[in-house]
């Protein structure tokens, strides 16, 4: 998948990431978004960047996206006690 093509699916995976991360209702629940950030992961390290503006955008989405995961979690752990 070439980013410069694709730039609309992208931003809509990001958000669907998101989404699936502030679902989270329950511990349990996190399992499952941290096997979606996974595939995400694998799903960014096949697209093909053509500006370093692109590469960036990937690679500042997915720390952001894992912080949102980790927060969430800690999030979860603080409300289960």
């Amino acid at each position: 998948m070439v980013f410069e093509n694709n730039v609309d699916k992208i931003f809509a995976i990001n958000k669907h990431a998101q989404t699936v991360i502030k679902s989270c209702i329950h511990l349990e629940h996190i399992e499952g978004a941290r096997n979606y950030v996974n595939n995400l992961e694998r799903l960014y390290s096949t697209v093909e960047c053509k500006t370093k503006k692109s590469k960036d955008y990937l690679e500042t989405s997915l720390v952001n996206i894992k912080a949102l995961l980790n927060a969430q979690h800690r999030k979860l752990k603080l409300v289960n006690y």
